[in-house]
Formats: structure tokens, C-alpha cells, sequence
């Protein structure tokens, strides 16, 4: 569970960065009044630890934490009016509490994080330490933290850093008991963000042949770094790059594509600090997880977006009309075709005219799948049939085909049902009929058009000869 406090009230028309969440397009950030809030989360202290006896694989211990981000700005919300300023409990040096500011790096989405308990969304919070190169301060100590709203609300990955306390004769500084970390007066640990790599989109699905827009952007304390991005993709074990860009002030900008359909907006990796990457023509063998790892200066983090193909299948029954020929047994069959990912369900059904409850079919338990194909774009096809039994089927009833998948926002559903011989010949001649009629309709279409056509033709020899005899 978590929690979100308010704070305060800021006319974010003075403030640095832009507000809008679409920190692709250069845009001003708009004169409103904003709230500061702290946004408290459950979270965990995460630490490796050595694997069995000390060897093999490693192992990671989790011991419960509470995070604090303080004075946050997020939109105006009269309904945040009720909140007040966070108290932290009664001192405990054993009590995990990281309390982080991040005055000097901002916080996209943090208004996501505000109100996903109202949109019931869980927010995973996990804190480990961190040591970034070239600093070896016996008075620092870093953490980098991944907050995350699950259902594919934003990311956030933040390097952290301890904020210095003076200890004097007069004010002996007491120490977290597990990290051996000064604590402040209220008994937690005061951090800043000093890097900040997030995505407002983590989870992205597309269809093939479509384009896919992967989200990346980092914020940082200092200005000027020389930026180096690599995007690479992850699948099933196997990783290879998809882009890479260098730049900075001490570097000349280079962009490298390893993919024929990918690209980066080299000047807004500079201008607006977002390294998003593009991708066309996707293929299922482009699928998965897209590594977005970002170094600026001294700071190194990553973000993942998963990529997944999805494609509804195409579904028919087969025979369009239900009945018993020469043999005793009928074989109805529901096709699906050019789908993916693989996974299908399939759910069959009965409603006989005679059922007592004409609102609740019977699921048929017995029914045959053929073998899955896999075209050569991915996708895949399967069947699923059933048998019918001419001494055990009533006619009048209807036979339902329930076909779910992952791109299907809802069920399709087909039907058919059972006709007699002789309602089946009656269907045959009416549909015989239609297209006849059909037919006929087409060809009296064809002769108006002509005779219009002809009269036409005619009236402009007329005329034509009329010329000719005044002259």
C-alpha cells in the first residue's frame, strides 16, 4: 500500500522544465498552479548476497523499506486539498526510510504515481546500493531505485545520493543499524536524484508491417555530459544491438543504426534529453525486449520496453450449413487463421430446441484440434472441430464456436445450426433464387448503361451533322 501527501502549491511557469508529458515536442511549460506532494511507497531494500556456502549463483536478500519522494510537482487536483506534509513514525535505527528530494531533476509521470491507488494500479518499489564510477567518497553513499506502475504506466529508474550531514561535539549522529547510514533527526536516510532514465510507456503492441514508437528519456543534475545511448534487444536468450548514438560536447554526434528500420532524433537527444527510438516494418523476429541504456557522464541506467506482435486470428465455421448427407456423422469445423501470438482458446457449445434453459448452452467437452501451421510471416493457423452424430442430434440445434486471443478484445463468436434435409433443399433453392436474381439485376444494369451510352453517341451525330449542313 502507499500513500501521497500534500505539500504545498508552485506556479511551475518559473520552473526549468517542461510540464507536458510529451517531452517530444519543444513546447513552454504553461503558467498553472501546481501542488508539491510527497508521494510515500512501500518498498524494498534489495542486496546481494553470496549463493550457497558463498558460491555458485548469487543470491538477493529483500527487507522492507519505505520511500518518500518529497515535494514532488504534479498537476493542481482540488481532490489532493484534504492531504498534509509527511510525518515520519517514531525513531527507529533500525527503521528503513529513504526520504529523497529531487529539486534538481525532474520527475516525468510523477502524477501517475499519485493516483494509481485511486486507478488501482500497484506501484513495485525497489531500492539497492549502487557505485557509480569515479566516486569513492567515504562521506557518500549511492542507491539507484525502479519504481514502476504495473499495466504499463510509467518507469522510473533514479540515481541517488546521500546528502552530506556535519556531526559536531554538540550533535552526535545516529546510524541506520543495517546500512551504517547517518540518519536525520526524524530517523531516515536523506537522498537527492542526481540521473533519472524513465518511459511512459514500458509495454507496446503492434501488428506486422506496423510501426512502433519506443519511449526513452533521461533528466540529470549536471549539464553538459557527453551522452552515449545503445538500444539492444533481448529474446529468448539471444541480444543484439539496435542503435547506437554518441554525443556531447567532447564527441561529434554519431548515430549507428544495426536495424534497416530504426531511427533517432539526434537533435532531440541533445535539445530535450529524450533518446527514443523508432521502428517500422516490424516483423515477429523483431519482438521483445528493448533495452534503452543511457550513459551521461559519470551515470549509467536502463529502461525495458517489451515489444509484442498481436494479431487477431480470422475465424469461419465450415460447412456454412448444417446437415446430414449420405455417411451418420458430421464434422463441423472452426478455422483460425494468420494469428500470433500462438496461444488460443477454444470453447464449443450446444442449444438444442428442446432445452429447458434456452439461455445456457451445453459446453461440449469432446471436441479435436489439427496440428498448429506457421506461415512464414510468424503467424499461425489451427483448427478445432467437432463430430456430430446423426442418431444422437436433434435438428434445430445450434452448434457454437468461441474463439478468445490476446489481440481479440472480445470473443468471436460463430454459430450454426442443424436443418433437415428438406429445410436444406428449401435453403438451397431460395439461395439459388437470390443469385439469380442477383445475376439478372447486374445484367439489366449492363444494357441501361449501354443504351445510355448508345443515345448518347447518337445525339452527338446529329448535331455533328447538323453542322455540316449550315455550313
Amino acid at each position: 500500500m502507499f500513500s501521497f501527501v500534500l505539500f504545498t502549491l508552485l506556479d511551475v511557469g518559473s520552473l526549468p522544465f517542461t510540464h507536458s508529458a510529451d517531452f517530444l515536442e519543444p513546447t513552454q511549460p504553461p503558467s498553472i498552479q501546481e501542488h508539491l506532494v510527497d508521494i510515500v511507497l512501500d518498498c524494498y531494500l534489495v542486496e546481494e548476497g553470496g549463493g550457497r556456502m558463498g558460491m555458485f549463483a548469487a543470491s538477493f536478500t529483500r527487507e522492507k523499506a519505505t520511500f518518500v519522494l518529497r515535494k514532488i510537482p504534479v498537476p493542481e487536483d482540488e481532490a489532493l486539498d484534504s492531504f498534509t506534509e509527511f510525518q515520519p513514525p517514531a525513531f527507529d535505527e533500525e527503521a528503513l526510510i529513504f526520504e529523497v528530494t529531487a529539486s534538481s531533476v525532474q520527475i516525468p509521470g510523477a502524477d501517475v504515481l499519485l493516483h494509481a491507488d485511486c486507478n488501482e494500479q500497484e506501484v513495485s518499489c525497489e531500492v539497492s546500493q549502487f557505485y557509480p564510477r569515479g566516486e569513492n567518497s567515504e562521506h557518500e553513499a549511492w542507491f539507484i531505485g525502479s519504481l514502476q506502475v504495473a499495466g504499463g504506466g510509467i518507469s522510473l529508474t533514479l540515481v541517488m545520493k546521500t546528502q552530506p550531514m556535519v556531526e559536531t561535539k554538540d550533535v552526535l549522529l545516529k546510524k541506520q543499524k543495517k546500512l551504517g547510514l547517518p540518519l536525520s533527526e526524524t530517523g531516515t536516510i536523506l537522498m537527492s536524484v542526481q540521473y533519472n532514465v524513465f518511459t511512459q510507456a514500458p509495454v507496446v503492441s503492434t501488428a506486422i508491417g506496423g510501426s512502433v514508437f519506443l519511449d526513452c528519456g533521461f533528466r540529470a543534475a549536471e549539464d553538459n555530459q557527453d551522452i552515449f545511448v545503445e538500444w539492444r534487444l533481448q529474446y529468448k536468450g539471444h541480444g543484439r544491438r539496435i542503435f547506437t548514438l554518441e554525443s556531447g560536447p567532447n564527441v561529434m554526434a554519431i548515430g549507428q543504426a544495426y536495424h534497416n528500420n530504426s531511427h533517432m532524433d539526434e537533435d532531440l537527444v541533445r535539445t530535450h534529453q529524450n533518446v527514443s527510438l523508432s521502428l517500422s516494418n516490424f516483423k515477429v523476429s523483431d519482438e521483445g525486449a528493448y533495452i534503452c541504456l543511457v550513459t551521461y557522464g559519470q551515470f549509467q541506467a536502463q529502461q525495458v520496453i517489451n515489444v509484442q506482435v498481436l494479431v487477431p486470428p480470422r475465424v469461419q465455421l465450415i460447412p456454412k450449413v448444417l446437415q446430414f448427407q449420405d455417411g451418420a456423422t458430421e464434422k463441423v469445423v472452426c478455422d483460425m487463421s494468420g494469428y500470433y501470438p500462438l496461444d488460443v482458446q477454444v470453447e464449443w457449445t450446444q442449444l438444442p430446441p428442446s432445452s429447458p434453459t434456452p439461455e445456457e448452452p451445453t459446453p461440449i467437452s469432446q471436441f479435436y484440434f489439427s496440428s498448429h501451421k506457421q506461415h512464414s510471416d510468424g503467424t499461425y493457423s489451427l483448427s478445432a472441430f467437432i463430430l456430430i452424430n446423426q442418431a444422437t442430434a436433434e435438428v434445430g440445434t445450434t452448434y457454437t464456436c468461441r474463439v478468445s486471443h490476446v489481440a481479440l478484445e472480445e470473443p468471436t463468436v460463430l454459430n450454426v445450426t442443424l436443418v433437415s434435409a428438406d429445410e436444406s433443399g428449401i435453403l438451397l433453392i431460395f439461395g439459388v433464387m437470390v443469385a439469380t436474381f442477383i445475376f439478372l439485376f447486374a445484367v439489366y444494369l449492363l444494357l441501361l448503361q449501354w443504351n445510355t451510352s448508345k443515345a448518347n453517341e447518337n445525339i452527338q451525330i446529329k448535331g455533328t451533322m447538323k453542322s455540316i449542313k449550315i455550313n
